[in-house]
């Protein structure tokens, strides 16, 4: 009798372990199955706000690009492909003040007008002919009645832009005169080069893949320092114009020169 007694309280109280191990396990589940709710949900909250910065920022850079002005973080440009962005700096959209008896620097990317239409594209893109032109007319003029966007409207509308190719050189030559600047072509000759520059007239150049372009790009020699180096001004570039030449490096990228005088009798 007594062994059956403590048989079955052996067994009632192995019977009681086995219930209570299935309810401690049930918890440890549900704890788990839980936690994992928890870990998803997260994971849910961060994806959507993920996607909402995404959508965000997308629908900012489509404002920063359609909307004319300014943002007081520089104007920002989306790659909505990668979701990643692009901020530009005031210094690489700015062109520079003009300062009379100098040829100021003009970017054919500020903000101002890089997003007007030129042929068959935008002024950032296709408009380093007019820009380089612009340059020139203000500094010689010593105002900034024809600054590039101007000059980029005129310069089409007077067909000097070729479809698939860009500005023509005929537009550093006859449409110059309609500017009142006399062009003059220059021989590729470092002499005749450094002695225009040094009579103050400003020059373009047409440059052929190197350092500034790998198809065609316009330029601008503004002037030569002390030492004889050469003062570029790039209209897509602040940091090529912000450093000297030297002018062998530069002759051999040369395609075409013209050297500039303001003649005010012949402004269209």
């Amino acid at each position: 009798m007594e062994y059956v007694e403590e048989r079955d309280f052996r067994k009632r109280g192995s019977e009681k372990g086995h219930a209570e191990e299935r309810v401690f396990g049930k918890r440890d589940l549900e704890g788990k199955c839980e936690e994992r709710e928890q870990v998803k949900e997260g994971w849910q909250r961060g994806t959507k706000r993920n996607l909402l910065i995404r959508t965000a920022l997308a629908c900012l850079a489509v404002v920063a690009l359609l909307v004319p002005g300014r943002l007081f973080f520089g104007e920002v440009r989306g790659f909505l492909g990668t979701g990643g962005m692009e901020i530009l700096s005031e210094e690489e959209q700015t062109s520079d003040r003009l300062v009379p008896g100098e040829i100021p620097l003009y970017l054919q990317k500020d903000r101002r007008w890089r997003k007007e239409r030129y042929g068959s594209d935008i002024m950032g893109v296709t408009g380093c002919g007019p820009t380089c032109l612009s340059m020139v007319l203000c500094g010689l003029r010593r105002d900034e009645e024809w600054m590039p966007a101007k000059v980029a409207r005129e310069a089409e509308r007077a067909g000097y832009y070729v479809d698939g190719v860009g500005s023509s050189w005929s537009l550093m030559t006859e449409g110059a005169a309609g500017f009142g600047l006399e062009a003059e072509q220059l021989p590729l000759q470092e002499g005749v080069i450094r002695g225009r520059l040094e009579e103050g007239h400003p020059i373009i150049c047409t440059m052929g893949p190197g350092d500034f372009t790998d198809a065609g790009h316009f330029i601008v020699l503004g002037g030569m320092d002390a030492e004889g180096n050469i003062q570029v001004k790039d209209p897509n570039s602040r940091s090529n114009s912000e450093r000297v030449w030297n002018l062998g490096q530069l002759m051999p990228q040369m395609k075409n020169l013209w050297a500039y005088t303001y003649s005010c009798h012949s402004e269209r």
